[in-house]
């Protein structure tokens, strides 16, 4: 028989399972208290969650909310992390279901906010609140 894991206060957990970690020389460099640290994990769920519902739809209108809730969500783990709030660090491009192109927005991260949208991209191809 296997022993039980055992988990610390950077792994993150979802209904029994291992999802990851979080960076814990980072966390200790940020000076996260673990009241970030709980957030954070939460954070992490919570975009798991959101990474599945997006796999999962076929609602374009839906697509685009979870969109805008992903980049909520980049912004609240940025302020956990005690970093500056900046949208040019965001993956939104990692989104499930987004067709943007990932290599080119992947260059863009940490140097611009500049973003190129696929015309196609049902996430990201117009306004997320506008009617399907």
């Amino acid at each position: 028989m296997l022993p039980e894991p055992k988990y610390d206060k950077y792994d993150i957990i979802l209904d029994g399972v291992w999802l990851g970690r979080l960076n814990d020389r980072l966390a200790r460099n940020q000076h996260v208290s673990d009241d970030q640290l709980e957030a954070l994990r939460i954070s992490h769920q919570v975009k798991h969650k959101l990474f599945e519902e997006a796999k999962r739809t076929q609602d374009g209108k839906r697509l685009r909310e979870l969109a805008v809730m992903f980049e909520e969500l980049e912004f609240l783990q940025q302020e956990a992390w005690n970093f500056e709030q900046d949208r040019k660090f965001h993956r939104w491009f990692d989104l499930p279901g987004c067709t943007c192109p990932k290599l080119d927005n992947g260059d863009r991260v940490g140097a611009s906010d500049e973003r190129i949208i696929s015309t196609d991209c049902p996430a990201h191809n117009e306004d997320p609140w506008s009617p399907a």
